[in-house]
Order: C-alpha cells, then structure tokens, then sequence
C-alpha cells in the first residue's frame, strides 16, 4: 500500500521542482544558479528541464500559477525565512484539494474510485489559511 504522503515524496515534489527549475531557467537563470538556489546538482537540474526526472504528470495547470509564485521567492535575493516553505506547502494541499495528488495516487497504484481522503484534507486546510 502506498499512502499519499509517499505518493507526494516521490512524484509530487519531483513534479514541482521540475516545474519550477524550467520557470526559473525561463527566467533567465543558468541551470548552475538555479541548481544553487534550489540545492541540487547541475544534473538534476538538467534531468528536469529534459522531463528525465519529475515528469509523472502532465496536469500540473492547477498548480502552475502557484508555481510561479515560488519562482518569485527564489528570484528576490533576500526572501523571507518562511516564503518557500509556505508556498511549497499551499502548493501541495492544493494538488490535494484539485485532485492533482490523487491522479497522481492512481497511476501509481488501484486506489478505490469513491476515495476522496485528499481531497477532503485538502479542502479543509485551504478554507482554514484563506
């Protein structure tokens, strides 16, 4: 069985470093800078950009605006201690709440179709943080 939070680990996370490494080379970064920022290596970076790593789904619209949003934290030279963390984490209880982790969830294993568990939670968080 794997639960969602191993589902978010290992194809979410991917799918939004991915997303974000190409918003900041768009940006006018070099895949070494933003390797800097984001804390990995050229190559990872490289693989991203080349859809080799972090590219387990292809309905990321709901979250590609939220995305450049944490592209903006990482650009400011001086973010604030809590932007990335915050952003990353809305990011991830909207996947939640669209329904994003749970295709995700599926392609990755049977889950049974009246499951709504993340979505449920994802909802209930962003209602509270709004």
């Amino acid at each position: 069985m794997i639960i969602p939070c191993e589902v978010t680990i290992w194809y979410l996370l991917p799918t939004i470093k991915a997303e974000l490494a190409k918003e900041l080379v768009k940006r006018g970064l070099t895949q070494k800078e933003v390797a800097i920022k984001m804390d990995v290596t050229q190559a990872s970076i490289s693989q991203y950009i080349r859809d080799k790593r972090g590219s387990r789904t292809k309905s990321i619209e709901v979250i590609k605006e939220d995305i450049s949003a944490l592209a903006d934290c990482f650009m400011d030279e001086d973010p604030p201690d809590d932007c990335i963390s915050k952003k990353l984490c809305m990011i991830c209880m909207k996947s939640k709440s669209t329904g994003l982790l749970c295709e995700l969830h599926r392609d990755v294993q049977e889950v049974d179709d009246g499951c709504d568990t993340c979505i449920k939670i994802g909802r209930s968080y962003c209602q509270n943080q709004v």
